[in-house]
């Protein structure tokens, strides 16, 4: 596709060692939520974990991939170092949805946020 559009791709991560990668990720304390699940890759039970060293243990021992490479799973990050502040979500329904139990979340109403609405208006 890039090719056909006079691109050409750059893709930094390409093939490099995904749990290398997640180790780097949480040494670095971002932190991310699973939001959705391919039902037919993992249990419901999945949506609202934090990835942590825990949830990467159980997502191997589901042999998916860690980083939910393959479309196993979908995140949002809640807090990372450049964030001005962590993300707090409200978990929502827990609907099915083409093939995927989906979990809908809120951002939570905080005083950071607030200030970031009446700012941006």
């Amino acid at each position: 596709m890039a090719k056909a559009a006079g691109m050409r791709p750059h893709l930094p991560l390409w093939k490099h060692d995904r749990l290398s990668l997640l180790r780097e990720i949480l040494e670095l304390g971002i932190q991310a939520r699973i939001v959705v699940v391919r039902a037919c890759c993992l249990g419901k039970r999945f949506l609202g974990r934090e990835v942590d060293p825990a949830t990467v243990r159980e997502l191997l021992e589901a042999r998916v991939d860690a980083c939910g490479e393959n479309g196993e799973f979908h995140t949002v990050v809640v807090d990372a170092p450049r964030f001005g502040f962590p993300l707090r979500l409200s978990p929502g329904n827990t609907v099915f949805r083409a093939g995927c139990w989906v979990q809908d979340t809120m951002l939570r109403q905080t005083p950071q946020v607030q200030r970031i609405k009446r700012q941006t208006g």
